[in-house]
């Protein structure tokens, strides 16, 4: 299937590795023009490396997006290196987990200014150049956690939940303008991160980091964890020519995880 896809630019946030890599490099498999970004150098060259062998046009720099002057910095360099972006896709990692009752206000500040403040933010960059083109796809990747709250996460809990309701709103206002705005709420997929999380369970349980894997698996339906390709794959999806009638939508990929029904 054709995604309409070629020569757009998509400017993916936090992609270097995980599931935002995973994004860049179905975008660019599917003709578009991307420009991801990270904070670590070394972590930026190798993921470069692997879109260009693989793809094609992709070009990138450092960036911490939870700082406001990056994300100026990630926007001019997309408009300056391809044109302003037509897809947008925003991630950044998630806030520390830990006891609820143990966060004060100035948690909940840094909380909200990192994984709410600035994807507002950077919506509201990508906004004028896809009003002015009268398309545009903006996707945000949050978690399970805004359809059934985890345990110990209570900031994330609560910011993601925030960007939902926001997206929604934003989606009803831009419609008109041919600009789809959704989320998608990842589950447990084999990232860096979750084999980061399996070190530690393991080193707590005295078991090796395949047992504690399969332990993080245990619950999902489906019987594994996710692909990065895998989401990926939906995300390109969500952003192309086809999905012009979804939009406000928040998108569950966890394998059936969630007991939810809606």
């Amino acid at each position: 299937m054709d995604l309409g896809l070629k020569h757009k630019t998509a400017l993916v946030l936090a992609s270097t590795k995980g599931l935002g890599f995973g994004v860049a490099k179905a975008l660019s498999r599917e003709g578009a023009n991307v420009v991801i970004c990270g904070r670590d150098e070394a972590q930026l060259q190798s993921a470069l490396k692997t879109i260009e062998s693989e793809s094609g046009m992709v070009s990138g720099l450092p960036c911490d997006v939870s700082q406001l002057s990056c994300l100026d910095a990630v926007f001019s360099h997309c408009e300056s290196t391809f044109k302003p972006p037509d897809i947008l896709v925003y991630n950044n990692g998630g806030p520390p987990s830990g006891d609820p009752a143990s966060f004060g206000p100035e948690d909940f500040n840094d909380a909200f200014h990192k994984g709410f403040h600035t994807a507002v933010y950077s919506i509201r960059k990508a906004l004028p150049h896809m009003q002015k083109s009268g398309w545009g796809r903006i996707l945000c990747i949050t978690s399970i956690s805004v359809k059934q709250p985890i345990d110990d996460l209570i900031l994330s809990n609560t910011t993601r939940t925030a960007l939902t309701s926001y997206i929604k709103t934003m989606s009803r206002q831009v419609a008109k303008d041919g600009i789809t705005i959704n989320s998608m709420l990842p589950g447990p997929h084999d990232t860096d991160r979750l084999r980061s999380l399996a070190a530690s369970i393991a080193d707590q349980n005295k078991i090796t980091e395949d047992q504690a894997m399969k332990r993080l698996a245990a619950d999902i339906p489906v019987g594994r964890l996710g692909s990065t390709e895998e989401f990926g794959a939906v995300a390109a999806f969500l952003c192309s020519k086809h999905a012009s009638y979804i939009s406000g939508q928040a998108i569950v990929h966890d394998g059936g995880a969630i007991r939810s029904t809606f």
